[in-house]
């Protein structure tokens, strides 16, 4: 009896334990991000919000205006980012690689012609 007892226990831990629920699951880079970036004309700071669909949205904000482009993109499960930054009149490339708490990529804005690097950390 007591052996039967044990076979069915450890039998019900297996399977508990194998069990998944996705809804569970946290995307590693799900969050707030913020960070600085430079260029050769502009600098200043950007923010994002990752979340569980990997879905990218945020501001990036230079020093010397008092207006924010809109960031809006995708990141992969490695950690590499694909966004645009955008206003009504300017398009612009917000790339980079998330590893582990710190990002950092390139950007640039067409109609500007101006362009640099930005690194950043997750809150």
């Amino acid at each position: 009896m007591k052996a039967k007892f044990f076979v069915y226990l450890l039998f019900s831990l297996v399977v508990l334990n194998s069990c998944s629920n996705e809804e569970d699951d946290v995307f590693v880079y799900e969050g707030y991000w913020s960070g600085q970036y430079t260029g050769n004309v502009d600098s200043g700071n950007w923010s994002i919000r990752i979340d569980m669909n990997k879905t990218v949205i945020g501001t990036f904000t230079p020093i010397q205006s008092s207006y924010s482009y809109q960031i809006i993109g995708t990141i992969t499960e490695n950690g590499v980012l694909n966004a645009h930054i955008k206003t009504s009149e300017i398009v612009g490339e917000f790339s980079g690689t998330f590893i582990d708490d710190i990002a950092s990529g390139l950007w640039t804005i067409n109609g500007d012609d101006d362009s640099g690097s930005w690194t950043g950390v997750k809150l």
